[in-house]
């Protein structure tokens, strides 16, 4: 049985959430798995400055003198943008592939400690890939198709959101999926919900009616009264497992977080007919 598949299934009230059919599979042996070298979006850096214009120059000696300083200056201006380019963490998109399957990951460079970064990426690839055999997919039947998507990014730290679907051979229907992985890039370790909150804060905030639906937009409100209705019990136990930090290598997250601009943003699970998994922010300074 794909426990990490149909566990929500069995604690949530959301009986749309169930998945039809279940089969057992071998293993899955992913050494084999090949990387795309290719790079599928543009390098992004942590921090990109542009040099100032060069200043005109003027016909008059005096006016020369000044230009002289003024360039001299901007040669100073373009030596510090370069060393800050020097220290940003650039980003770029890889993708595994094999079989039916496709995931996207991230690959980072120019870290501030150079010696994190094989752990950095191995770690950022290790949890991307990590649901083909946390769901025990057969890569030869199972279609798989997960984007990587750039949070933030910053010389301590990294946040990337995966979204994408997967189409278990022989059931009813394709599911969504969506996950989350924060990376500190100073210790190559990953950051997980217990780092900007609590899960008992975190479930009483779903049981209420602050709850802030950011995605599905379109039935926020019936989203928000579904999620709310399920009560803090279910919601305790959901994010006692909340992000690769909270459980063992082999099993998938019921749900994930990570932080932006000080608000927490939450990607928690939801009827199939909702989108399988909502997008839920929560502001810490309001509660």
């Amino acid at each position: 049985m794909r426990k990490n598949l149909y566990k929500f299934a069995a604690l949530t009230m959301f009986a749309a959430l169930s998945i039809t059919a279940c089969k057992k599979h071998e293993a899955v042996d992913i050494s084999g798995i090949h990387t795309s070298a290719a790079e599928t979006m543009a390098e992004t850096t942590s921090n990109e400055t542009k040099a100032d214009p060069a200043a005109d120059n003027s016909k008059s000696d005096s006016s020369k003198t000044d230009a002289s300083k003024a360039g001299s200056s901007e040669t100073e201006t373009q030596k510090d943008s370069n060393a800050s380019a020097a220290l940003s963490v650039k980003s770029k998109i890889a993708t595994e592939k094999t079989g039916k399957v496709s995931i996207e990951y991230p690959i980072l460079s120019n870290l501030r400690d150079a010696s994190m970064t094989q752990t950095v990426n191995e770690l950022l690839k290790k949890e991307a890939t990590s649901i083909i055999t946390a769901w025990e997919l057969d890569t030869e039947k199972d279609e798989v198709s997960i984007n990587c998507d750039l949070v933030s990014l910053d010389k301590n730290k990294a946040v990337f959101t995966f979204h994408g679907m997967v189409n278990v051979a022989e059931t009813a229907h394709p599911s969504n999926v969506r996950y989350a992985v924060s990376v500190n890039l100073n210790t190559g370790s990953p950051i997980g919900l217990t780092a900007y909150a609590d899960v008992d804060s975190i479930a009483e905030y779903l049981s209420s009616d602050d709850v802030v639906v950011v995605e599905p937009a379109d039935i926020a409100a019936e989203v928000k009264d579904s999620i709310k209705s399920s009560g803090k019990d279910l919601w305790q136990t959901v994010f006692a497992e909340c992000d690769f930090t909270s459980v063992k290598d082999g099993t998938f997250p019921q749900a994930f977080s990570y932080e932006k601009d000080g608000d927490i943003y939450l990607i928690v699970p939801v009827s199939h007919a909702a989108g399988d998994y909502a997008l839920v922010k929560y502001s810490p300074e309001t509660k």
